[in-house]
């Protein structure tokens, strides 16, 4: 792993751990709240989801579509039909996220050094 990595790529890397981590936490609380609160806080992100799926920018696409199903996850998760399927579909979604986001976080560390270790030679 001697390629210095580029400034974008590190960028993406943070940005893509940031967002991974904020979300599976967002899942977790999501997860915790009553109905009335998890029903609020689920329109709320399938409205930011369908926002972020307009958008012309084809970097919004994914986080739109995890915005988007988050948001009806968290809706269903309370139902008392399909509560405990889609419960742990959230869980197992959190678990993803917060494990996207630190793997991300790890490879942006190493990247750092990388090109600590590039300009000290």
């Amino acid at each position: 792993m001697n390629d210095i990595i580029s400034s974008g790529e590190l960028t993406k890397r943070a940005l893509r751990a940031a967002g991974g981590i904020a979300g599976g936490i967002v899942l977790t609380i999501l997860g915790a709240l009553p109905l009335v609160f998890a029903a609020a806080a689920g329109g709320i992100l399938g409205i930011l989801g369908i926002g972020a799926l307009a958008s012309k920018d084809p970097g919004d696409v994914f986080p739109g579509a995890v915005c988007l199903g988050a948001g009806i996850l968290g809706i269903l998760a309370k139902l008392p039909l399909l509560g405990g399927l889609a419960g742990k579909a959230l869980v197992l979604g959190a678990l993803a996220l917060l494990g996207m986001g630190i793997w991300n976080g790890v490879k942006f560390i190493l990247g750092l050094k990388s090109r600590s270790r590039a300009a000290g030679e």
